[in-house]
């Protein structure tokens, strides 16, 4: 359950694309559950705390706080870009989700570039991802409804 873990998401990302990481907190923190599934599902109105580094980050060793930070987060989103799939940082904070078990609860945000491309300099998936989690999906802002 939500109530389970800390924090509701991490949101990995690359420092070149905090603006989106900042943007989707905003909107996943802000955001209040209807009062019927609330009453439903016993849950409260608001969702629990997403962890970012920028705002969230306590004093100490930084592996060991981003780890614990990671093992008492539900979901990780992973902001996707071009900048972030050739992340080191990012890579580990993916690697770490699935070693725990939990690629099941890995999200992906594609801001920029293009999934599975054949050239390094638009791919926006990290090759953790690409390596472990082939069939993996994603949201693409840039994807237009049906409508």
């Amino acid at each position: 359950m939500i109530q389970d873990f800390e924090y509701l998401a991490f949101i990995s990302y690359k420092r070149e694309d905090e603006k989106w990481a900042d943007w989707l907190q905003k909107k996943i923190e802000g955001y209040r559950l209807p009062a019927r599934i609330c009453k439903a599902h016993n849950l409260p109105p608001k969702l629990p705390r997403v962890f970012r580094d920028t705002t969230d980050i306590e004093p100490g060793p930084l592996s060991d706080t981003l780890q614990k930070s990671l093992d008492n987060s539900k979901f990780l989103i992973v902001v996707c870009s071009p900048r972030s799939a050739r992340s080191y940082w990012v890579g580990e904070e993916i690697n770490h989700f699935i070693l725990s078990g939990r690629q099941d609860k890995i999200l992906l945000f594609i801001t920029d570039g293009i999934p599975y491309s054949a050239d390094a300099e638009t791919e926006c998936l990290h090759p953790v991802i690409r390596e472990n989690l082939p069939e993996m999906l994603g949201v693409n802002i840039h994807e237009e409804g049906s409508g």
